[in-house]
């Protein structure tokens, strides 16, 4: 009899070993879980430019539209102005350049809707005397 010796068992035999767990002895018990996800409303415009393109002269029969494209969360009702927290769906503005001042008027044919839409903005410019060559522009 030898002393001090113990078996060993390699560690590749312990691959082989089962593994068993054990079931805790408790009753079963329902907790409730609360979840819940907000979905928030938003939108998004996209506006191209009110380009009445190029001229020799101001006549006020010049004209130009384009279309002013809403997106927003489904069923979102929404409003498009020319003036933040009112509904102006008109208004004059100058385009300025190298001359001085062009004035011209913009409107929108309509102006809300829910979801998303396309509305179309017309606009006009005033007759003016100026003949400065070059760009006229304005952010309205």
């Amino acid at each position: 009899m030898r002393f001090g010796y113990y078996p060993t068992i390699g560690i590749g035999w312990l691959l082989f070993l089962p593994i068993v767990v054990q079931p805790a002895l408790a009753a079963n018990q329902s907790i409730p879980l609360a979840t819940k996800v907000t979905i928030t409303s938003s939108c998004a415009i996209n506006t191209p430019s009110l380009n009445f393109g190029n001229i020799t002269a101001v006549t006020g029969t010049e004209t130009a539209s384009t279309n002013v494209a809403v997106t927003c969360s489904s069923g979102t009702p929404y409003s498009v102005s020319f003036r933040p927290g009112a509904v102006q769906t008109s208004g004059i503005g100058n385009l300025s350049g190298p001359g001085g001042n062009i004035q011209f008027f913009a409107s929108l044919a309509t102006s809300s809707g829910t979801g998303s839409g396309t509305h179309v903005m017309n606009g006009k410019l005033t007759a003016s005397p100026i003949t400065t060559q070059g760009l006229y522009q304005n952010t309205f």
